[in-house]
């Protein structure tokens, strides 16, 4: 009876080591190809993702391309002013009476936009240093698309022309 017993406890034993190593290949082997096929379709996505990831940058860049050049287009879909201005301040010492304390500016502003540009003006700042002194707006009205206005000497009142040492003017409209 203890061969018995013996024999049968090898053989459990047996079957306890032989039983998950059968398992193992047989299944290794079975799932083999369908492992293989997913390595297969990995390999591919990745492929893929790649190509997409290369042309999502071209077409970043061409977004980008796209963006400046509609930037650079805007003088076609709306007016678009461009100045060629001089000016003159006279201060409350200027010889001439009559020039005292005013500020003359004169020139064209073009409008090479494809759309009329309407209620047009000059906003003039005049600075000491950083602070803005007085403000003065020269209305132009319309300024139609390809036409030019002229300022011939135009005399603006400045109370401050003494305290001015900065000037901007700026076409708005």
């Amino acid at each position: 009876m203890n061969k018995q017993l013996i024999a049968i406890a090898g053989f459990c034993l047996l079957a306890s080591v032989l039983s998950p190593v059968t398992s193992y290949f047989y299944f290794n082997n079975k799932f083999d190809p369908i492992i293989a096929n997913y390595k297969a379709q990995i390999a591919a996505c990745s492929s893929q993702n790649t190509n997409l990831n290369q042309q999502n940058a071209n077409l970043k860049e061409k977004n980008n391309q796209l963006e400046c050049e509609n930037k650079q287009l805007t003088n076609l879909t709306e007016p678009y002013l461009v100045a060629q201005l001089g000016w003159y301040l006279h201060t409350s010492s200027d010889v001439v009476p009559s020039s005292r304390d005013s500020f003359n500016i004169y020139g064209t502003i073009l409008n090479i936009g494809v759309l009329n540009a309407e209620n047009c003006s000059l906003i003039i700042g005049f600075y000491d240093n950083m602070t803005l002194l007085q403000t003065t707006t020269l209305p132009l009205g319309v300024i139609n698309s390809g036409s030019t206005k002229t300022l011939e000497n135009t005399q603006l009142g400045c109370g401050v022309a003494d305290s001015v040492n900065r000037i901007e003017v700026t076409p708005q409209c």
